[in-house]
């Protein structure tokens, strides 16, 4: 496993996220949270900042394709990356899209490797809509 991939549980697409020349570094504060019981609990790898607090994760989704006609949708599944605040009262995606395990893998790393000092901020779950993603 490269030097670079260091903070990726075993079970992580690095043979894909590694043909993807721009993925950066994973930094140092960031950490994988190796017990699943410590994830959120829809988390498939999870990783927190040491010093904030603040979680990352890829988290596999379930989403119905349309709701005006309920008997006609069907759900769509695939991943995306999450960021929680450190004090679990608020999340959002990273993106409005559910994608591949190694698009959501590669999301991550980029979020963490662009707010290094996990200071993201976050609004508290009451203060925005639901379904809404990060803007980064």
């Amino acid at each position: 496993m490269a030097t670079a991939y260091r903070h990726l549980p075993a079970k992580a697409p690095v043979d894909r996220i590694e043909q993807h020349d721009d993925v950066p570094q994973i930094p140092g504060p960031w950490e994988l949270i190796e017990d699943p019981s410590d994830r959120p609990f829809d988390a498939r790898a999870a990783w927190a900042h040491r010093e904030t607090g603040q979680i990352v994760a890829v988290v596999k989704n379930v989403r119905p394709t349309q709701m005006h006609t309920p008997e006609t949708s069907r759900d769509d599944t695939g991943y995306n990356a999450r960021v929680y605040r450190p004090d679990t009262t608020g999340e959002r995606d990273l993106s409005s899209e559910l994608g591949s395990k190694d698009a959501a893998w590669v999301s991550a790393i980029r979020f963490m490797a662009k707010y290094p000092a996990g200071d993201y901020e976050i609004p508290e779950l009451d203060t925005w809509d639901y379904g809404t993603t990060v803007e980064w």
